[in-house]
C-alpha cells in the first residue's frame, strides 16, 4: 500500500494541496503491529508521531505503580504523539494497541523541521491538530464533569445526616 493515498484518510493531512502531500509523504513510513503493541509509554521522550489507519489503540494513564487506567480509546483517523509536537515534552499517556492495526509513522523530529520549514504547511496541519486536540479536550472535560456530578439526593443524604437530631 502506498503511502499517498492512506494520507487523504488522516483528518490532519485534509485540506493540504498534492505538492504539500507530497512533502508529508516523504518523511512518513507505513507500519503495522499486533494488540499489545506499546506506540508511546507514559513519560518517556516521544520519537515519533504515529496516524491510526487501522485498528484501535487505548488511551492509558498510570494510577500507580501497578495499576494503569484505560481514559479513551482512539480508532482510525486518530493522530498519537502530537502534543509533543506543541511542548517537546514526553508522553502524556501510555498508548498501546489493542486490536491488530496499521498506522502511519513519522519522526517527530523531522516533521517538526517540515513544518517549521514551510509556514503554509505548518499552520494548516497545526491548525488541524489543534482541532483534534480541542475536541479531544472538550470530550474529556466533559466526561470529567459527568464523573465528578454529584446527585442532587446524595447531597441531600448527606446534609441530613449532619443535622442536629
Amino acid at each position: 500500500m502506498s503511502v499517498q493515498g492512506p494520507l487523504h484518510k488522516v483528518p490532519i493531512f485534509t485540506g493540504l494541496t498534492e505538492s504539500e502531500m507530497a512533502q508529508v509523504k516523504a518523511i512518513c513510513f507505513l507500519v503495522s503491529g499486533d494488540a499489545g503493541h506499546c506506540m508511546l509509554r507514559e513519560g518517556e521522550v516521544v520519537d515519533s508521531i504515529y496516524c491510526l489507519l487501522s485498528g484501535q489503540a487505548a488511551i492509558m494513564k498510570q494510577v500507580d505503580q501497578n495499576m494503569p487506567v484505560v481514559i479513551a480509546y482512539v480508532g482510525a483517523g486518530a493522530i498519537i504523539g502530537e502534543l509533543s509536537l506543541l511542548d517537546n515534552g514526553p508522553a502524556s499517556a501510555r498508548i498501546e494497541a489493542t486490536q491488530p492495526f496499521k498506522a502511519l509513522k513519522i519522526d517527530r523530529l523531522e516533521f517538526k523541521r517540515m513544518l517549521d520549514g514551510n509556514a503554509l504547511l505548518g499552520y494548516k496541519i497545526i491548525s488541524r491538530i489543534a482541532l483534534v486536540t480541542t475536541m479531544r479536550l472538550r470530550l474529556t472535560s466533559g466526561k470529567l464533569a459527568q464523573y465528578m456530578a454529584v446527585p442532587f439526593e446524595a447531597v441531600e443524604e448527606l446534609d441530613s445526616e449532619k443535622a442536629p437530631s
